[in-house]
């Protein structure tokens, strides 16, 4: 049986604090904020427009400043447009396959400053 690992990442710095990641899936977004900003730094979301704008509010009442997002179809475009909408800038969009940054925790505490672009990866 492997051995279960922690959900904090130790050997990982955080450079960006005001920076926050979703991971976008079809049925279900998770999103995470800088841990010190809120008792739950990670959330679930639906995928419909009004949990979409929740997910904005709650980025809001945390102090982001930009967001990252990783998708592997084409689920990103309405959480893009939403976010747009409510002024957050700085995206980066994964679009990646590899299980290590599929999490939400890591992927957030490793996220760079914000710069625009975009990574493939199989």
């Amino acid at each position: 049986m492997p051995k279960i690992r922690s959900s904090t990442p130790q050997n990982l710095t955080q450079v960006n604090p005001g920076a926050a990641a979703v991971d976008i899936g079809s049925t279900m977004h998770m999103a995470a904020v800088n841990p010190e900003q809120t008792d739950v730094p990670i959330r679930a979301f639906g995928t419909f427009t009004h949990d979409l704008h929740d997910i904005a509010a709650w980025f809001r009442s945390c102090g982001v400043t930009s967001v990252a997002m990783e998708s592997t179809g084409v689920y990103w475009i309405p959480a893009f447009e939403i976010l747009e909408q409510h002024g957050f800038e700085g995206w980066r969009r994964l679009n990646c396959r590899e299980p290590a940054l599929r999490t939400c925790a890591v992927f957030q505490a490793a996220i760079a400053p914000a710069v625009s672009c975009q990574i493939e990866m199989a």
